[in-house]
């Protein structure tokens, strides 16, 4: 996962913006009778995800009076997402917010869409609110498989409060049969506390991020396979120090739990495969 500037949006003044074309006199100014409610909103989550309380937010579906979940869903749906409209801004704001692009919570794949982390049909104050709203690739958005945390081990990593991009918690092995592949996993540091471990695993599991690294490894090992067998047939220190190299560049540039960087630290720690199970690919 990488981590991203948490937004310095304001909730209300996003919320306001979005409502700001509707044309119906009554429904706007019972959409403005929720502003505050909205800022509140805002504010417990922030406040309670450092806390890992996210779980304990209420999931009411009427916000105030008439303004339920489907006028809320709407104020994202038709007034956020869609171009040309005040609160497409904002909603192009936070898709732009992930580095190169990429989705941070597989770092893999491309931002296509926004991510609610409390999903707008249970949490419809939060619809439109920036910290419940995550760049994210589609199949993430929607492939998760966990809609929302019942306790605090189900609150998955958040770009914005979560920082672990810099230590080193997903490894993978070699699985040297036919056919041949990858097998990704987690293993924490053992200073991280348990539940952080916990909430790293249910994360893991919850992007099916084994799945999606083991594809993407498996692929580069079919096009790098032969060069490796070369340079071991030079000499086997030729091999190591370009793996070793591949997994630098690799940590330094993607991360050091990118998929790429994980493979080829796999491959350079496997003796097996150095002392010469390369050459039976």
């Amino acid at each position: 996962m990488r981590k991203i500037p948490k937004p310095t949006l304001i909730a209300k003044d996003v919320f306001l913006e979005c409502i700001s074309t509707v044309g119906n006199l009554l429904l706007k100014q019972n959409y403005e009778k929720c502003q505050d409610l909205v800022e509140a909103a805002a504010q417990d989550f922030d406040n309670k995800f450092p806390l890992l309380e996210i779980y304990q937010i209420p999931r009411n579906l009427t916000v105030l009076g008439s303004i339920g979940k489907e006028e809320m869903k709407s104020v994202y749906t038709y007034r956020m997402v869609k171009d040309g409209m005040p609160g497409n801004t904002f909603y192009n704001t936070l898709k732009n917010s992930a580095p190169y692009g990429k989705c941070p919570l597989c770092s893999v794949r491309f931002v296509e869409t926004l991510d609610h982390y409390l999903p707008k049909s249970l949490y419809p104050i939060l619809s439109v609110v920036p910290v419940n709203l995550i760049p994210s690739c589609s199949s993430c958005n929607t492939g998760k498989k966990i809609s929302f945390p019942t306790n605090s081990i189900e609150q998955t990593f958040h770009p914005y409060y979560d920082d672990i991009q810099d230590e080193s918690w997903i490894k993978a092995t070699l699985l040297p049969y036919d056919p041949f592949g990858f097998n990704y996993f987690v293993e924490c540091p053992d200073s991280w506390e348990q539940i952080k471990k916990d909430r790293a695993n249910n994360h893991f599991s919850s992007f099916k991020l084994n799945t999606l690294f083991t594809a993407h490894a498996n692929e580069e090992f079919r096009g790098a396979k032969d060069h490796m067998k070369t340079l071991f047939n030079l000499h086997p220190d030729e091999l190591i120090k370009h793996l070793d190299g591949a997994f630098r560049s690799r940590r330094d540039q993607l991360g050091i739990n990118s998929w790429q960087a994980v493979m080829y630290y796999c491959l350079l720690k496997d003796n097996w495969f150095v002392q010469g199970g390369v050459l039976t690919f």
